[in-house]
Parts: structure tokens; C-alpha cells; sequence
């Protein structure tokens, strides 16, 4: 063999083995940063002001919006999915809890996240729990073993353009709701950040309009609510939609 072929082999072999050890150091995992923006109708929501308006023309404000996230299921483009049996606060007003961590998600391309907002049966009745579970963030009835899954409470102006209380704690184990979005990730041993962006308008608004005039103090503690809880367990499957990653 001429020594230029033998050199030329020799550099190939090199880069062959230099790319299969760069190969060997790539993690098999890696963490996908979730970050939830929540809005009205592509208006980040603030809570000050009788700023929104719903699909039935309530005008109305929010002074406090919480709800919990939890077990995510990732799916791959090639059908496998991916639990993450989180437990996660959102509060619109904390800048700390607008995001959370998914850690060792396996490599791959993922195409849909489904999730519940609410928490599940086994964990929503076994009294005190921490992380985010944790009674301290006022998710929970002291008169009810059980979680609230979603709160929204605010102001709203009435038929008589008087202004009223908007109370909405919605919960119990019926109420368990699932939302499911298309994602487009790529996990490759490494951190992303996907966007989801939460539109408190669409849960008013499809596929049943709630009208404050009827429905604006909830507690999910009477016959009386089982009606609201049912139209707005559907309504939240058309609440959240995927922005970007990053």
C-alpha cells in the first residue's frame, strides 16, 4: 500500500474511534424544563384590573390563578412514551412557580405531552404531603380531605354593571381533568425547555360557555356545582397549547 493510502486509512480509523468515544460520553437521558405561560387570549394575565373578557362578555379580573399539574406521559415520534409522576404547582403570580423539571427523559423526539390538572385519586385523599402538596400553599379544603386542582378568584361586572365576587375552587375526584398537546423536542443527553402556554379564556369558553352570571361562586362542595365541574372538566381540554422549545 502507497504510504499517502496507509495516511489516509490512518486518519479515517482515528476519526472513526474519536467519534464512536464522543458517542460513549453522551448521556442516554436528559431534563426537559417545562414553562407554563399563562395568558387570556395571547395577554400575559396580570392581576390587577378588570382586564378580560370572556365568551359570554363577562368583563373580569384575576386576583389569584393556581392549578395543579401532574403525571406527565411524553410520547415519541416512534409511539413509546415516558412518565414523569410529578406532582407540580402553578401559580400565576410566583415567577418561582411557572416552571418545573423532568428529569432523565430518555433520548428521542417527542411529539405529544399528556397530563391531568388536578391530582389523582391516590394522592388526593392521604392528608398531609410535601413538595408541592404541601398545605402551606392553601390548595387544600381544611373541611374536606381532598385538594382544590384549580383556583381562579377575581371580580367580575354583572348584567347591571355592578362589580362581583368571582370565586372559582375547583376539585374533588370526578373533577380530575386531561389535557393533551402536541410537542416537537429533541432529547439528546442534554436540557430543554419546552413552552406551554395556558389560555384561562378557552376554559370559559368551549365546548360550554360559563356565564359568571350563573356560575360565579364555586366551591365543588354541592349538587348544585356538579353541573359546573362537568362543563369545565371538558372545557380544560382545550386550555393549553404548545409555544416553542428552546
Amino acid at each position: 500500500m502507497k504510504r499517502g493510502n496507509v495516511f489516509f486509512v490512518g486518519m479515517l480509523l482515528i476519526a472513526f474511534f474519536s467519534c464512536k468515544k464522543k458517542d460513549s460520553n453522551v448521556s442516554s437521558t436528559g431534563t426537559l424544563i417545562v414553562k407554563i405561560e399563562n395568558q387570556v387570549n395571547g395577554q400575559t394575565i396580570a392581576m390587577t384590573g378588570l382586564n378580560y373578557t370572556n365568551a359570554a362578555g363577562n368583563q373580569y379580573s384575576v386576583s389569584m390563578l393556581k392549578y395543579y399539574l401532574t403525571n406527565f406521559v411524553l410520547t415519541k415520534s416512534d409511539g413509546s412514551t415516558f412518565a414523569a409522576n410529578n406532582y407540580t404547582l402553578i401559580d400565576a403570580s410566583d415567577a418561582n412557580k411557572k416552571s418545573f423539571t423532568i428529569d432523565n427523559v430518555p433520548n428521542g423526539t417527542y411529539t405529544s405531552a399528556k397530563f391531568f390538572i388536578g391530582v389523582d385519586a391516590s394522592r388526593n385523599h392521604t392528608g398531609v404531603q410535601d413538595g408541592d402538596l404541601d398545605p402551606m400553599y392553601g390548595m387544600i379544603w381544611t373541611w374536606n380531605t381532598g385538594y382544590i386542582f384549580f383556583k381562579h378568584e377575581g371580580l367580575y361586572k354583572d348584567t347591571s354593571g355592578a362589580t362581583q365576587a368571582l370565586v372559582f375552587h375547583y376539585g374533588t375526584d370526578a373533577a380530575l381533568a386531561t389535557a393533551q398537546t402536541s410537542i416537537s423536542v429533541d432529547v439528546e443527553g442534554n436540557s430543554k425547555t419546552i413552552y406551554l402556554e395556558f389560555n384561562l379564556n378557552n376554559l370559559y369558553k368551549s365546548p360550554n360557555p360559563i356565564n359568571f352570571n350563573q356560575y360565579n361562586y364555586q366551591q365543588s362542595s354541592t349538587a348544585a356545582d356538579s353541573i359546573w365541574i362537568v362543563k369545565l372538566k371538558a372545557n380544560f381540554a382545550n386550555t393549553f397549547s404548545f409555544d416553542r422549545a428552546e
